[in-house]
């Protein structure tokens, strides 16, 4: 009995000896290795077993989830024959949020996260990314303003695709944003627009433009502003004439003495 009592102690002392939880540098012991260590791709990574070499496979061609909307006036902003794009937002997502105000906020906190560090607040293409950018010298890769005449009058259905698959510079988000917060995002930017009327009169910031000349010296507050000598238009009334000598100027009081 005394044996039995003495090797129950020592397996117990054993036992918590061995999670006292001390680190080891072995590799641990695992019964079925292929489950622990299995072959895998990186994204992007080119494939030796596929034909095409690409490891991020699409989809298979018709299949389509039960989440998936299949009406391609949503799904892909076309018309249902593909003629074209639509040229609103269909009605279907607007009553998905309930209503066009519900519709405007979920825009703005989706464009507030995906589209502001390039498009800016406002939407005239001077985000902090553009900012980096043309400090950088990449001006090539500047995104447009939403307030030029081209983008005013561009479909909402081309304006959702653009979102879903991007365009030059722009990445895709259509892995992002579901359906409706991309068509969400496209009410947003159409807010924008009549917000900022003026903006689309404001002509991009040109980073190779040369700098300004300098200006010439001010003038007097005695004299009046003078034209310049390029401008052929005469001065107006009871201002200076541009080609007036100097000396023509009142001196100051002599100091008395």
């Amino acid at each position: 009995m005394r044996s039995k009592l003495v090797f129950a102690l020592i397996l117990t002392s054993s036992a918590l000896a061995a999670c006292r939880g001390q680190t080891s540098k072995d590799s641990p012991i695992v019964g079925i290795r292929n489950m622990y260590d299995q072959p895998r791709y990186d994204i992007q990574s080119e494939s030796t077993f596929f034909a095409d070499k690409r490891t991020m496979r699409p989809a298979v061609e018709g299949a389509v989830s039960r989440e998936m909307e299949t009406d391609p006036r949503l799904l892909k902003g076309r018309l249902e024959d593909n003629s074209g794009y639509v040229l609103t937002i269909p009605q279907e997502s607007v009553a998905s949020f309930g209503g066009m105000d519900p519709m405007l906020k979920r825009g703005k906190e989706r464009y507030g996260i995906f589209c502001t560090p390039c498009h800016d607040g406002t939407g005239n293409g001077k985000g902090a990314v553009t900012a980096r950018a043309q400090a950088g010298g990449a001006a090539a890769f500047l995104p447009p303003t939403f307030h030029q005449d081209r983008l005013r009058h561009m479909p909402d259905g081309q304006l959702y695709a653009t979102v879903e698959n991007g365009k030059s510079n722009m990445p895709p988000y259509g892995q992002m944003l579901s359906v409706h917060d991309r068509w969400a995002i496209v009410a947003y930017v159409r807010a924008l627009q009549l917000a900022n009327p003026r903006l689309g009169d404001e002509k991009p910031d040109d980073p190779t433009a040369p700098a300004p000349a300098p200006t010439a010296a001010a003038v007097p507050a005695t004299a009046s502003a003078a034209p310049s000598a390029s401008t052929s238009a005469p001065a107006p009334s009871g201002s200076a004439p541009s080609a007036a000598p100097a000396a023509s100027a009142p001196k100051p009081a002599a100091s008395a003495h």
